[in-house]
């Protein structure tokens, strides 16, 4: 983790990761979710007093979600296991939230979005959402909604699918879901802007901007 500034890097946070892919900053700690360690971990903001706050056991699936792969192999009353990979993290209120994006075969569906108290007391955990495409990150826009972004489907025989991944807004005291928009390959990252802007970044090098008053415009 390295801090700059409009010039260059000034110094080096900290390295003690080993795949951090989100970070999220809370007065003056930082946290940090560690996709290889499956892991959320906090230190304070000059990079001090690193500890492990939450390690995620890993996630099951039936296997009948998994007959596509192998008909023979995997039976409706089987389990099969897989790394829970913490993708996204977001802060909101007094909690964390973070999307599992979900470990190999990406099994469409297996996906959630979890929370935990900033204090990381064990059993604070919680289930925010399930059923998710590969959700590799959450955020909150100004009304307090979440917003989920799904990386998409995957197929053994050609990869992740073209078109597959969505943002999509949550509403925690409801529940409800709705699809913001659609048609994405490969989204990576969600940020909210003022005035009802949210921008997509995607692996190909897109941008896509959306606004509340009209539709979605990609940029090179």
């Amino acid at each position: 983790m390295l801090e700059v500034d409009e010039g260059a890097v000034t110094r080096v946070v900290s390295n003690d990761f080993w795949n951090p892919y989100d970070f999220a900053l809370s007065g003056d700690t930082l946290y940090v979710v560690d996709a290889a360690r499956n892991s959320v971990e906090r230190l304070l903001a000059d990079g001090s007093g690193r500890t492990q706050l939450f390690a995620f056991a890993r996630l099951s699936t039936s296997g009948q979600a998994l007959t596509a792969l192998s008909p023979t192999e995997f039976g409706d009353g089987q389990k099969y296991e897989f790394d829970a990979v913490p993708t996204g993290l977001a802060v909101h209120g007094s909690r964390l939230y973070v999307s599992l994006f979900g470990g190999f075969p990406f099994v469409a569906g297996s996906g959630r979005i979890v929370s935990l108290k900033q204090a990381g007391q064990t059993g604070s955990v919680r289930i925010e959402a399930i059923g998710m495409n590969a959700p590799v990150d959450v955020a909150f826009d100004a009304e307090g909604e979440m917003l989920v972004l799904e990386h998409g489907t995957f197929d053994q025989s050609d990869g992740w699918a073209s078109g597959s991944g969505r943002l999509l807004g949550l509403d925690l005291v409801s529940g409800k879901r709705q699809v913001l928009l659609d048609g994405l390959t490969r989204p990576v990252d969600v940020l909210p802007f003022d005035k009802g802007a949210i921008v997509v970044s995607q692996l190909d090098g897109k941008l896509v901007f959306l606004k509340q008053a009209g539709p979605a415009q990609p940029h090179p």
